[in-house]
């Protein structure tokens, strides 16, 4: 059966709301737009809000490049138990006392330090971390013990905001942090507690940005249907991407189109020779991007061709 096709092959970024999950998001956008070929990138848990990038169209097949090395999230941490889940969807597995100081903002900002000296985590039970060619969480549901192994993180920054009590008589603390891909909140909420010598869990969560997408770029999933016809809406797929650009003539993406082999010497004016081999080329026209290319030694090889251009490039030549 022949897919759907509205036509738009483009990155939105969607600001997703609480109580939905990242694939409940694609199924709206399918929707409100009758495309079948929608997906995204950095999966947001049902409890989690905020940055969720989608690819509609030809853009689906940019989101396996998508790389951001940097995250940003604003976190609400509560005191005084654990979770199954490591959030406040799961059920209480462990409590812990708690103390004075986890309500004094002055403390609580003297121990982002400890935030900052992280430098490995074992990813959550119930992550989407694959053991043994099956997700983890996927696992955990089923029961199963999940073991898995620690991985190396970076925490760039963290910065308290306030000091709370919630609706649970919990102390809670919320701050904003800046983490290398890959870092979980889960994990870090409940080492953080850890080293406060009790437990802890992630009470609220918001990605407020992933690489150089933010929040003020990101639209609700009630405004697609409108905000796509309004190409300024489109996220800049080279922003995005954050490769190095070439920009191509009319004879080049015909070239690129037809498969044709690419010379690295001849092809955008020999650009491609001022950066080592195996990097990675946004090969764009106009307002498009047409292809990904990877130089091998004297030639620019296709690891992705997009027919019909990428929509919302804006770019600067080297």
């Amino acid at each position: 059966m022949k897919r759907k096709s509205s036509g738009i092959n483009a990155l939105i970024g969607i600001n997703k709301p609480v109580g939905v999950s990242s694939h409940d998001v694609v199924n709206a956008v399918r929707r409100q737009l009758g495309e079948s070929r929608v997906g995204h990138a950095g999966t947001l848990d049902p409890l989690a809000s905020g940055v969720l990038i989608i690819g509609v169209g030809q853009a689906t097949r940019l989101l396996g490049y998508i790389t951001a090395e940097s995250k940003s999230y604003r976190v609400t941490v509560a005191f005084g138990r654990q979770t199954s889940t490591g959030d406040a969807e799961g059920p209480t597995t462990g409590t812990a006392p708690v103390f004075a100081e986890l309500s004094d903002l002055d403390f609580a900002r003297e121990q982002m330090n400890l935030l900052l000296q992280m430098t490995q985590q074992v990813p959550p039970s119930y992550s989407a971390v694959h053991v043994d060619g099956k997700r983890a969480y996927a696992l955990a549901r089923n029961g199963e013990n999940v073991i898995l192994e620690p991985r190396d993180i970076h925490i760039y920054e963290a910065n308290m905001l306030e000091v709370g009590v919630n609706a649970l008589g919990e102390p809670e603390w919320t701050f904003d942090t800046v983490v290398s891909k890959g870092t979980y909140m889960r994990t870090l909420a409940s080492d953080l507690a850890g080293k406060l010598g009790t437990m802890g869990y992630v009470s609220s969560l918001c990605r407020t940005a992933s690489g150089t997408v933010t929040l003020a770029d990101c639209i609700t999933v009630d405004e697609v249907q409108n905000a796509v016809l309004q190409k300024g809406s489109y996220l800049n797929p080279l922003e995005v991407l954050n490769r190095p650009i070439l920009v191509l003539n009319s004879q080049e993406v015909a070239n690129v189109l037809q498969g044709k082999r690419l010379s690295a010497s001849k092809t955008c004016d020999a650009k491609a020779l001022a950066f080592t081999n195996n990097t990675l080329f946004a090969l764009v026209n106009d307002t498009k991007l047409f292809a990904l290319a990877e130089r091998c030694e004297g030639a620019l090889v296709l690891q992705c061709v997009f027919p019909d251009g990428i929509d919302g490039c804006l770019w600067e030549e080297l």
